[in-house]
């Protein structure tokens, strides 16, 4: 593995553990706090995952090459990385959890915030 391999498996992992630890469980404890109604947090756990799962590796190894076709900078590379990405793993949510379906906005709200804690996160990490 090179060392960007090596530097994508240590955020990949950093951005499992932050977004299924606050994603799953923020949405578990809201619905059984204040709605009286309880979802799976093993299953929620697994969607955020996967949803994690098919868009960290876009961002990493797809986008950079973007970067360089495009002659974008970095910070737009990551502006347009993140928006990407957040609107996907939104879709995903919407399609896949219950407490989100036919609720677009609210899942593009909580994927923007999944996204921008672990990304936020991350960077106090490094």
């Amino acid at each position: 593995m090179s060392n960007y391999d090596y530097l994508w498996l240590d955020a990949f992992i950093k951005t499992q553990l932050i977004e299924v630890i606050f994603g799953s469980l923020g949405l578990y404890l809201y619905y059984v706090h204040y709605c009286a109604r309880s979802i799976s947090l093993w299953r929620t756990a697994l969607v955020i995952f996967s949803a994690s799962s098919i868009t960290h590796p876009l961002l990493w190894f797809y986008y950079p090459r973007l970067r360089r076709e495009w002659g974008l900078s970095y910070d737009e590379y990551v502006f347009y990385g993140e928006l990407t990405i957040f609107i996907i793993e939104a879709l995903w949510y919407a399609l896949i959890l219950e407490v989100f379906r036919g609720r677009i906005l609210i899942a593009l709200g909580y994927s923007c915030l999944l996204n921008c804690l672990s990304y936020c996160i991350g960077l106090y990490l490094q």
